[in-house]
């Protein structure tokens, strides 16, 4: 209990050093641990300090929530809007059902894709798609974990774009009602013992000079509630959106045999974010299809 309680309270200093940071995206997990070992210690002890660790576990779930998929928005459509769809994926870039992926994307039927882990085995599928996506950015492929694209019905716009290095983030301009819309695909590296907190530091410049709209999202390897995704969104004047839910959990190759951990029982470290005119109407994650991460379809209007 005390572990569990300390690596809790350590999350919350993800400021001080980007360890802290990735202890902070089991603060739910470790949560209900803490709150499960305090019912058991209850049964044989002094039920005052379990009492007090319960409180804590509850506290730490809590300050969770906008991790979870609790609770609808609270802005929504109203009459006359026109409703526009995101589809948003990592990929896998071995994904051994593409084909779901694209079934996925023929009943959703989003208006914008912006996709990760975008690789070799990929270009022919997305590319059949171009006749109904006319317009494209892709931002390069690194190695074999792949770049990224975003496919859009609507215009893009020349001049402007942005790729990070390692495509961590591709940026574009997308024209919606007669806007400048920067729509941003993300695929970040987790915050510790990786290299995402360098990343954010190499392109906050650019994220410091948006546009007044903007939408963006994709896989951040960071959780709803963590400092990476506080300091992403801060750099840019974005606000995130909560209630997506977990959307990612890790896998264990044996041979032939792939234990998976079930993604919605996982991390929410597949995130969205808009500003501006762009308002999201709706967030959430879909059935799998074949990746390690759910699909999430966002749901937004512009408006002023």
């Amino acid at each position: 209990m005390l572990g569990a309680l300390a690596a809790i309270v350590a999350g919350f200093l993800g400021a001080v050093h980007p360890l802290f940071d990735t202890l902070s995206h089991f603060r739910l997990h470790l949560s209900v641990l803490l709150a499960a070992l305090a019912a058991l210690w209850s049964l044989r002890c002094s039920r005052l300090p379990a009492f007090l660790f319960t409180l804590a576990g509850f506290a730490g779930a809590a300050l969770s929530a906008p991790g979870l998929p609790l609770g609808g928005l609270a802005v929504q459509p109203v009459g006359g809007e026109r409703v526009y769809r995101l589809f948003v994926m990592n990929l896998l870039w071995n994904n051994p059902v593409p084909q779901s992926v694209i079934a996925l994307i023929d009943e959703t039927d989003p208006d914008i894709l912006f996709l990760t882990e975008y690789y070799a085995l990929w270009r022919g599928r997305i590319g059949a798609l171009e006749t109904r996506y006319p317009h494209s950015y892709h931002c390069a492929e690194w190695r074999e974990s792949g770049g990224s694209i975003v496919l859009s019905r609507l215009p893009i716009l020349t001049g402007g774009d942005y790729c990070g290095d390692y495509a961590s983030l591709g940026l574009t301009t997308i024209a919606i009602e007669g806007r400048s819309v920067a729509a941003g695909v993300v695929h970040l590296r987790w915050p510790w013992p990786a290299s995402g907190p360098r990343q954010i530091d190499a392109f906050t410049p650019r994220l410091e000079a948006l546009g007044a709209n903007a939408i963006i999202a994709g896989d951040f390897n960071a959780t709803t509630w963590s400092h990476a995704l506080r300091r992403f969104a801060r750099a840019g004047g974005l606000t995130i959106t909560s209630g997506i839910g977990p959307t990612w959990g890790p896998s264990l190759s044996l041979g032939d045999f792939t234990l998976q951990w079930p993604p919605r029982l996982g991390l929410p470290i597949d995130n969205a974010m808009a500003k501006g005119a762009v308002r999201i109407v709706g967030a959430r994650a879909l059935a799998g299809a074949g990746s390690d991460h759910l699909p999430l379809l966002i749901e937004f209007v512009v408006r002023d």
